[in-house]
């Protein structure tokens, strides 16, 4: 019994060695320290849905058409094999195969609008030229077009408490619960929640220390201590203390994305009310540093919302509460 049909043998042939040239290229670009490149968010996954219809005849194109996301299943099939065999976090394969598989499924569309498939002769030399691009262009990339840049995302919230009970609840955060601090999609992916933090002292010339979920720590220099006013904190992450994941090691130690400083700002809004923000800087250096600024700025936009309604939420409770009354003896 034949495993596959024979109408299929080609399709699978050309999705199998789609594969192989995704992971091939995945191994040269890690080595490089270039996944974040251009070259191979663009021009690997135009190689890999080249690869994976080229082996069609014209027996084959109605079953191709019916298959218009022909190159989902080699970028899928890539992305899984790396997590399956733990060589990249689930975060990561995610952030990694959404332009792959966006970027692939055009150039399948480009290919058929255009009939390049045709001319066997032209088809064979474009092919071969499209497999062998991703690894020139990266050379050029690297010296031209991978910059740095800086981003700064601020959420802002207003809290019904004076700014003595908010202040406090910043300054230092007593151990957060899963109910007040409920999983986003990005925590489900893999990104860490903040646990607690501490100061040494409170003034400029402190440290906080941060921790989060997974080991992750944070030491964070106090830079400007303003009672009521302003805080602000340079952020260094503990890797004496980083735990070994994949996640945190390609966030931390690639040079794709530092965070430079937090800033917590409070504004008195009434009597007992608070605006308080939290802004937070950082930068990124790579080859699409406007995919890069979208994933950065969704996930600690996230965070920031996230933190802030849990530490809204404590400074109500206890601007509700009010002045801890004193207590009264009575006689017996």
């Amino acid at each position: 019994m034949k495993l596959f049909p024979e109408k299929s043998r080609l399709f699978v042939l050309g999705c199998g060695l789609a594969i192989l040239y995704g992971l091939a290229a995945y191994a040269v670009f890690l080595y490089k320290n270039q996944l974040g490149s251009l070259s191979y968010l663009a021009l690997v996954p135009i190689g890999m849905a080249t690869l994976a219809f080229a082996f069609d005849d014209p027996a084959q194109l109605d079953l191709f058409r019916r298959r218009m996301f022909v190159p989902w299943v080699a970028t899928i099939g890539v992305f899984l094999l790396l997590f399956v065999i733990r060589a990249e976090a689930l975060l990561c394969a995610v952030i990694l195969a959404a332009p792959v598989i966006v970027v692939s499924t055009l150039w399948y569309w480009i290919v058929h609008a255009l009939r390049l498939r045709r001319d066997r002769k032209l088809r064979d030399v474009w092919t071969g030229l499209l497999l062998l691009l991703p690894f020139i262009a990266i050379e050029v990339e690297e010296r031209f077009w991978i910059s740095e840049q800086s981003g700064n995302v601020v959420t802002e919230m207003r809290v019904a408490a004076a700014p003595p009970i908010v202040w406090a609840n910043i300054v230092e955060v007593a151990p957060l619960h899963d109910r007040e601090l409920p999983a986003s999609i990005w925590n489900h992916l893999g990104v860490p929640r903040p646990l607690e933090a501490r100061v040494t002292a409170q003034r400029a010339g402190g440290t906080r220390l941060g921790r989060f979920e997974g080991g992750l720590r944070f030491i964070e220099p106090i830079r400007v201590f303003e009672p009521e006013k302003r805080l602000e904190l340079e952020v260094h992450v503990d890797r004496a203390a980083m735990p070994a994941d994949m996640l945190l090691e390609h966030t931390f130690s690639t040079g794709y994305f530092r965070l430079h400083k937090v800033a917590y700002t409070l504004e008195p809004s009434g009597a007992s009310e608070t605006t308080l923000r939290l802004a937070c800087t950082y930068s990124i250096r790579s080859g699409v540093n406007a995919y890069g600024h979208l994933i950065v700025q969704s996930i600690l936009g996230d965070f920031e919302r996230s933190l802030l309604q849990a530490l809204r939420a404590r400074a109500e409770r206890e601007q509700s509460r009010g002045p801890a009354q004193p207590t009264v003896a009575t006689k017996r």
